[in-house]
């Protein structure tokens, strides 16, 4: 959703565009171990990492994968190496 703003000053007005998408409240979390650190940890989803289709099906994995952050250790973990 866009958001558009309006703001009056006195003496002009400003009108202020934000394309910017809403991000969600409260970050997605799932809780597993660590395949860095070993630890139990809290994993906070940290985007997507994107492929071009051919170089994914090279690879056997999906065009996007996942992201999660190591509460513990602070690494970067894709979903295919986490069992939730």
């Amino acid at each position: 959703m866009n958001l558009d703003t309006h703001r009056t000053t006195q003496t002009r007005k400003v009108v202020v565009f934000s394309t910017k998408k809403e991000t969600p409240s409260t970050p997605q979390q799932r809780r597993a171990f660590c395949p860095s650190c070993g630890k139990l940890a809290v994993f906070t989803a940290a985007g997507e990492q994107r492929w071009p289709a051919r170089v994914a099906a090279a690879a056997g994995m999906p065009e996007v994968v996942q992201l999660w952050l190591c509460s513990h250790c602070h690494s970067t973990i894709s979903e295919p190496n986490l069992t939730f």
